[in-house]
């Protein structure tokens, strides 16, 4: 029955509608889900020609991932893991065992 179904197809236009500058869609017949979940997907752009939704997300990633690296990974994680001594070296038992007949320690 997969033979019969139809080809995966894109399209995109400017449809008459004030405001919206540009449609897009696409229909997926080949995707990785199993064949009884779903037989196609769908996916309706609508774009309305400004920039400004692209510039917004762009200035928030930025910012995430400068207070990712500089206030988080280089302040709060280290002050974390010295007040939580030795805790944070916590292991599970078989990994305990392990270290200790192969003669890992602190």
């Amino acid at each position: 029955m997969a033979s019969d179904r139809p080809r995966t197809s894109i399209s995109a236009w400017r449809p008459p509608v004030p405001g919206i500058a540009e449609a897009f869609h696409a229909h997926f017949t080949n995707h990785a889900y199993p064949a009884h979940t779903h037989d196609a997907w769908d996916l309706m752009i609508l774009d309305d020609g400004s920039l400004s939704f692209v510039r917004m997300l762009g200035a928030g990633l930025t910012l995430t991932i400068l207070l990712d690296t500089f206030l988080i990974r280089l302040v709060l994680v280290p002050s974390v893991m010295r007040l939580a001594g030795s805790v944070n070296r916590w292991a599970p038992a078989p990994l305990r065992r392990w270290h200790a007949r192969h003669g890992f320690s602190d």
